[in-house]
């Protein structure tokens, strides 16, 4: 396949500047010309009960030039599957968003929302292309 100079990928992660169960990863292909975002992530949760991360499939959103030049506002949203813990059967999809400031290496803060949750406050970081 042909690499696109306008398309290119990032993979961020939301850690949480307080007690939180959750953290996001994730990994987005980016359209440069427009600023459409498309990808996938996982939430995963470290406190008890630990339970396996949920995934997101099919997201979408947009990136867009900040208040300065050196600020990107990033928007992405979708659906979130998550498998019932042992010794429950079964999963549900619920609602996710995710809204962050980075500069141009893609660091800065943010926050998301799955379910009922909301996770604010955090820092967002670049963790791989």
């Amino acid at each position: 396949m042909a690499e696109h100079p306008d398309l290119y990928q990032v993979s961020i992660r939301f850690d949480a500047l307080h007690f939180s169960r959750a953290a996001l990863t994730l990994n987005l292909l980016v359209r440069g010309g427009s600023g459409e975002i498309t990808g996938s992530g996982e939430i995963s949760r470290s406190l008890s009960p630990v339970t396996p991360p949920a995934h997101i499939f099919q997201l979408t959103g947009h990136v867009q030039p900040g208040q300065s030049e050196d600020v990107l506002q990033v928007h992405v949203s979708g659906d979130y599957v998550e498998s019932a813990p042992p010794p429950a059967i079964g999963s549900f999809v619920g609602p996710f968003s995710a809204s962050c400031v980075v500069d141009k290496q893609w660091g800065g803060q943010g926050t998301f929302s799955y379910g009922r949750y909301n996770v604010g406050r955090c820092v967002v970081t670049r963790i791989g292309e």
